[in-house]
């Protein structure tokens, strides 16, 4: 346990460069729609004028989510199997065990066309016979409806189905210029180079946060420290989460020798329809940090950026309020700095921990969400 904290405290340990390398390593990791491609998707989306060219844009982009995901659904896929075959009976889990060790090969060959065939021809029968013989409602029939949307999103991830859902936007004349000259595999070589680096500070402080949350949960500390991990990988997790409509980053690092622990919750279409055509409201981007500073208490700040134009609202811990006169100066001198103008600064008594949907109703509201289950 002890060498794992000693892991996560050194990566703690960042200067400035460092310290916008690891925020740009959660930016890239917490999403896969990057690049000049996606950034041409974006565009045609928001001028789209009808919902057929903006169905085929989502489609392809559901194709190429299921088709970077390849790892991870097969992977799922063998987790899947490996249990339903732990809880049959032993007369029908050897065979289940047959098929998915031809799977795993398949997998291991690159063989998806071959996978996807083995799914839908031997191992669905088989698992649905199962099901149907013994009238197990319980543990098996869970993960046969588990082990279908995996399979689903796999067979949807085919190169087959990526580019036949590329092929179908190139017939827009909004794409005919841009996407003209890209076959097949230049498309797939270039969808493959913005996937990002799994060596990045973000994934490797994730992986040591992991690893020292797995000895804490198997007892090797204390229950409070159980706690503390617990809340922490809960941080991790949410940026994992398709459900939640704004960016989500840690900034976890000793500062001036003083520990401190921020999130930040970022919407970049804080006003407006998401981009749509048509819309003449004034860009906004909302950013809301929550920082934990040693020894001085929980601050929150709220910052709204229209333009160059920014106003800045900090709630402190009592302690600090005496100097907020001080603190809003300094706030406007970096502000100009860097160019960019503050409209209002305002530093006063932190009463209660703002909420997250305080900041940003639209988490209940539910706009600018994808469907994923559609």
């Amino acid at each position: 346990m002890a060498e794992e904290m000693s892991r996560v405290l050194e990566m703690l340990q960042m200067d400035a460069a460092q310290l916008l390398e690891f925020l740009k390593g959660q930016a890239r990791t917490g999403t896969r729609f990057h690049g000049a491609l996606f950034a041409l998707l974006r565009s045609a989306y928001a001028k789209a004028a009808s919902d057929g060219m903006r169905s085929d844009i989502l489609n392809f982009l559901k194709c190429y989510i299921d088709y970077s995901s390849t790892a991870h659904l097969e992977g799922s896929i063998l987790r899947n199997l490996e249990d339903m075959a732990d809880a049959m009976p032993a007369s029908w889990a050897e065979k289940l065990r047959e098929m998915a060790a031809r799977l795993e090969n398949g997998m291991a060959a690159g063989d998806r066309r071959g996978n996807v065939l083995l799914l839908q021809r031997e191992l669905f029968p088989y698992m649905s016979d199962y099901v149907g013989r013994t009238h197990d409602m319980g543990l098996p029939r869970s993960l046969l409806t588990m082990l279908s949307l995996n399979a689903v999103r796999y067979e949807n991830g085919t190169e087959e189905r990526l580019l036949e859902a590329f092929h179908q936007l190139s017939g827009y004349a909004a794409f005919k210029d841009q996407l003209r000259g890209i076959d097949g595999q230049s498309l797939l070589a270039l969808l493959r180079s913005s996937w990002f680096d799994g060596e990045t500070g973000a994934v490797r402080f994730a992986n040591s946060i992991t690893a020292a949350v797995q000895r804490a949960m198997r007892g090797e500390c204390s229950a409070e420290m159980q706690q503390a991990f617990q809340s922490l990988m809960g941080a991790v997790l949410v940026n994992e989460s398709v459900y939640m409509p704004v960016n989500h980053y840690l900034l976890p690092l000793m500062w001036n020798h003083r520990a401190l622990f921020s999130e930040l919750w970022v919407d970049p279409d804080a006003e407006g329809d998401g981009g749509r055509a048509g819309s003449r409201q004034r860009h906004t981007m909302k950013i809301l940090f929550k920082m934990d500073v040693q020894p001085l208490g929980l601050f929150d700040i709220i910052l709204n950026s229209r333009g160059n134009e920014v106003d800045i609202q900090v709630s402190c811990p009592e302690r600090v309020v005496p100097f907020s006169r001080q603190i809003e100066q300094s706030i406007s001198q970096i502000l100009e700095r860097n160019g960019l103008s503050p409209t209002q600064v305002i530093v006063r008594k932190l009463e209660r921990p703002v909420t997250l949907t305080e900041v940003f109703p639209k988490i209940f509201e539910g706009k600018n969400c994808v469907n994923v289950k559609a």
